[in-house]
């Protein structure tokens, strides 16, 4: 649980009531976990991309513009830009409405 103001206090009480071993519980300071997403969109996730953008119910129902997202995954593949930071998301929202509707990925 996580107070505000008081951060993770039931936590921190727990492990500084000696209820792990000393030595186990030491402060880290918190790291994102990070995937090689412009990456794995330039490569194994190109043609998945190409597909949604193609074939998508995202842009098929008109929620986005197939054309501007296109364009900027274009710019991606080239290696012009990094557009990773919108593309992911709109590919695992994409992945998940055609899910959602009941449509295998192609």
């Amino acid at each position: 649980m996580h107070l505000a103001g008081a951060g993770k206090a039931l936590v921190h009480e727990l492990l500084g009531a000696g209820v792990l071993p000393d030595g186990r519980f030491a402060r880290y300071r918190k790291t994102a976990f990070r995937v090689p997403a412009a990456e794995w969109l330039r490569g194994p996730l190109q043609p998945v991309l190409r597909e949604q953008l193609a074939h998508g119910s995202l842009y098929g129902e008109g929620y986005f513009d197939a054309l501007a997202a296109t364009r900027m995954a274009d710019e991606h593949f080239a290696g012009s830009r990094d557009h990773s930071d919108r593309l992911w998301p709109l590919l695992a929202l994409g992945l998940w409405l055609d899910r959602f509707h009941g449509r295998d990925a192609r």
